[in-house]
């Protein structure tokens, strides 16, 4: 292995434990002493990476944001001999899963305003997907929303967030059964 491949699998494994700390304990679980630890590496390494403990937020919200996009651009070809609508809801079933989001809106109550802002940013593109998803979803059952769409799409995305915001570690037949009434009310707002 190269040093350039060394560096890099360390940068990975350092993001990947500063999401597991952020997930048990908030902000606070991305310290460089137990990231470093966790990712195996000295907190020297962890502070090469990452200047400071913003840097290393930033890099978590970019690295989620990078992870919901590209589960996004696999949606068509993942789910491929399913309609669209089978689609976007096992789509944001799987974001929940992921915990992604949940990471997002933990940092979005950052006290680091750019740490903030960014996973703000993050989760309004999380947002912008599932009108989306939805728009394509309604059209390929060819019936309309009787509402305006972005109010439907909110209608969802505030579902998931709140979904996102729960605990992670709650029983996924939960999150179904709050989906499937979900897409029970979208149908009852469509026409």
């Amino acid at each position: 292995m190269t040093a350039a491949g060394s560096s890099g699998d360390a940068r990975s494994r350092i993001i990947a434990s500063a999401r597991r700390g952020i997930l048990e304990y908030g902000e606070r679980g991305a310290n460089s002493a137990q990231v470093g630890a966790e990712a195996g590496v000295s907190k020297a390494l962890v502070h090469y990476h990452f200047a400071d403990k913003r840097a290393l937020l930033l890099a978590v919200v970019d690295d989620c944001g990078q992870r919901i996009e590209r589960r996004l651009r696999l949606v068509p070809d993942a789910l491929r001999g399913t309609n669209a609508f089978e689609r976007c809801r096992k789509w944001l079933a799987e974001e929940l899963e992921a915990v992604d989001i949940h990471l997002l809106l933990r940092l979005a109550g950052s006290g680091d305003e750019a740490v903030r802002n960014r996973a703000r940013s993050g989760i309004q593109v999380f947002r912008s997907a599932v009108e989306a998803q939805l728009e394509t979803a309604l059209e390929s059952l060819a019936v309309a929303p009787t509402i305006r769409m972005d109010l439907i799409a909110s209608l969802a995305s505030a579902t998931a967030l709140g979904l996102a915001g729960s605990d992670v570690r709650e029983a996924s037949g939960d999150r179904e059964a709050t989906l499937d009434t979900l897409w029970l009310a979208i149908l009852g707002l469509s026409r």
